[in-house]
């Protein structure tokens, strides 16, 4: 194969020094066949270091001058040197050079120093000057390629040949195949460079994870701070005010601000902004929506979106809009500025859309808070009307009643004046109809009265002392009959040794009758009705119980209200207007007391307690 000398890879510039060769193969330095030289070793170590030449590993090239010359290190003449590097020839290889290199003798014999760096005269002619001064260089070349593409790597070490004189002749090069070296080592540079690399993307990483849990702590934190006010509040102003200075905090914002839509006319106004400066702000503003159809058809579709924009007021920003709804539809919207060049994180607008469902949630609750405060208002409004009305009614009513009650009462003793008292008579039963439902409509307009007047606060008390254990017998007396009709079985308990009462003797008349009455209502034949009385502290306790006729839980909380019945729990048809219960529980505040309700199977008991002497202001005991 043949090579050309410009074709063959030449030395680099030194890379490292290592240690001398000079003195390992001293016969080398004859190798070459310097008369001056040889001639003081015999022809058998001639043979001896020949062997060691052909045989050697490493690569040896013999470079000669054709002449001696006198190199002088303090003059260093360029002219010297450029002649030098222009004659010095190789002149003997050895096989290990060949193989090095895959060439033949006759490519490598009769190059020049010029030859081996026709690249880069410069280095080579600085390489030379070093071997003339020092007379020794050891080298690492850098890669160099062979015909074959094949990249190589020697470590050359070359020394200088003086003949006695001390003129230069030559030098010798040792050079060793490193490649397999080299290779381990860039392969161990690769793997140090991937290590690193893989060092720095776990250190980034790891930055990048702290900073996105940082960042996620802290956006978790304002969200419970938003989420924690605007849940306690029922002011929607308060919840969007609360929402735009806690973004405008937390996110370092230029601005923040809230529209809340009005459907009919499509319109958004501006209710509340946190701004830095306040000449910027835009509180009031009036968006219509059709002026702005890329923004509010995305909103209205429940759609966020960022953008950079102009401002009026405060130049080039970046905004996010997110709208606030839920599912009845869109309530407002949230705009979110900041400086330009700083677009919003997903973390971020997530976060925005966290805030901005929490804040549809509580605006939802406020608004009906305040609907429902709207309802009771008028309810309220309502049941004052309806108690005016009945208390006028009530007072229309009383007077044409007790008109009728007199003109029956007289009818009935201007027939016995004419002899036509005929008890059995049918005009005698037409006025005793006529008669009993006076005093029956005369009752429920009292009772209406009553009612009126205890919840203005205005019935009147008259204290008497009362002694139950003689009071209550005489008392049941004339719910005798009915009792006895209706086949119930009553009893009566009074602790015989129960204080006396200072109270309002007809409102605890009407109490006891009151709840008598209602259990005969509602206590079927065969069953029974128990009155007692016993002492409970510093007061008294009076309980009427019934058996047979259990109250459904759900009715319980219902007994006391005006007007309400029991659906289904007359079993003697009695009927009613429900006002009863209701007048009972006022008649007990009125008189210091409370009532309550007990269920126990089979038993449904009335208790009403009492203080032993009615306060002066008639209110609850404690």
């Amino acid at each position: 194969m043949s090579i050309p000398p410009s074709n063959l890879p030449h030395p680099s510039s030194p890379q490292s020094s290592t240690t001398s060769l000079e003195g390992q193969h001293p016969a080398l330095l004859q190798a070459g066949g310097c008369s001056s030289c040889t001639a003081s070793l015999s022809t058998c170590q001639q043979c001896h270091y020949r062997q060691i030449f052909a045989q050697s590993l490493d690569g040896i090239l013999v470079m000669r001058l054709d002449h001696p010359l006198d190199w002088d290190v303090r003059n260093n003449c360029d002219r010297t040197l450029d002649d030098i590097y222009h004659h010095l020839k190789v002149v003997e290889v050895n096989d290990a050079v060949l193989r090095q290199y895959g060439a033949t003798p006759n490519q490598m014999l009769g190059m020049t120093q010029f030859d081996f760096f026709a690249h880069d005269p410069d280095q080579g002619k600085e390489l030379l000057r070093h071997v003339l001064n020092q007379r020794q260089l050891c080298q690492e070349t850098e890669e160099r390629r062979l015909d074959t593409g094949a990249p190589i790597f020697f470590e050359v070490n070359s020394t200088g040949l003086h003949n006695t004189d001390g003129q230069f002749t030559g030098c010798v090069l040792i050079q060793r195949d490193i490649t397999a070296r080299k290779h381990m080592e860039r392969q161990l540079q690769a793997s140090e460079e991937r290590y690193r690399q893989l060092i720095s993307s776990l250190e980034q990483q790891v930055e990048q994870r702290t900073r996105e849990l940082t960042e996620a702590l802290a956006f978790e934190a304002l969200l419970k701070r938003i989420t924690d006010r605007v849940r306690d509040s029922l002011d929607e102003q308060h919840i969007l005010q609360v929402v735009v200075e806690a973004m405008t905090a937390g996110l370092g914002l230029i601005s923040c601000n809230t529209g809340r839509y009005d459907a009919e006319q499509q319109v958004s106004t501006v209710v509340h902004d946190c701004t830095h400066d306040r000449s910027h702000s835009a509180l009031g503003t009036i968006w219509k929506m059709d002026e702005f159809p890329y923004i509010y058809h995305q909103l209205l579709a429940h759609q966020y979106f960022q953008f950079c924009d102009s401002h009026t007021l405060l130049g080039w920003v970046t905004i996010l809009v997110a709208p606030i709804y839920d599912d009845q539809g869109t309530i407002g919207d949230i705009w979110l500025i900041r400086e330009p060049g700083l677009p919003f994180s997903l973390s971020e607008i997530r976060l925005v859309q966290q805030v901005t469902n929490q804040c549809a949630i509580a605006i939802r609750q406020a608004r009906l808070y305040q609907a429902a405060q709207q309802q009771v208002k008028e309810l309220e409004r309502v049941s004052s009307l309806k108690d005016d009305f009945l208390n006028t009614v009530s007072h229309e009513l009383r007077t044409p009643i007790a008109s009728i009650k007199m003109a029956s009462e007289m009818l009935e003793l201007s027939l016995e004046s004419m002899d036509l008292g005929d008890r059995t008579s049918r005009i005698h039963r037409y006025i005793s109809i006529l008669q009993t439902e006076s005093d029956r409509e005369i009752g429920l307009i009292n009772d209406l009265l009553d009612l009126s007047r205890l919840e203005a606060e205005s019935m009147m008390i008259i204290k008497t002392v009362v002694h139950l254990q003689h009071w209550l017998p005489h008392l049941i007396e004339p719910l005798q009959p009915q009792i006895q009709r209706q086949q119930i079985h009553f009893s009566l308990d009074v602790d015989a040794h129960l204080p006396s009462l200072m109270t309002d003797l007809s409102g605890l008349e009407r109490i006891i009758m009151e709840l008598l009455r209602n259990a005969c209502k509602y206590t079927r034949a065969h069953e029974q009705i128990r009155l007692s009385a016993q002492r409970q502290g510093t007061g008294v306790c009076i309980i009427v119980s019934n058996s047979g006729s259990m109250i459904p839980p759900h009715e319980r909380e219902r007994v006391f209200e005006k007007f309400y019945r029991i659906p289904n729990a007359d079993p003697w048809q009695h009927g009613g207007t429900g006002l009863g219960l209701s007048l009972v529980q006022q008649l007990t505040k009125h008189l210091g007391g409370k009532i309550c309700l007990e269920c126990r199977e089979p038993w449904v008991r009335f208790i009403v307690s009492l203080p032993l002497e009615l306060p002066d202001h008639g209110s609850p005991a404690s």
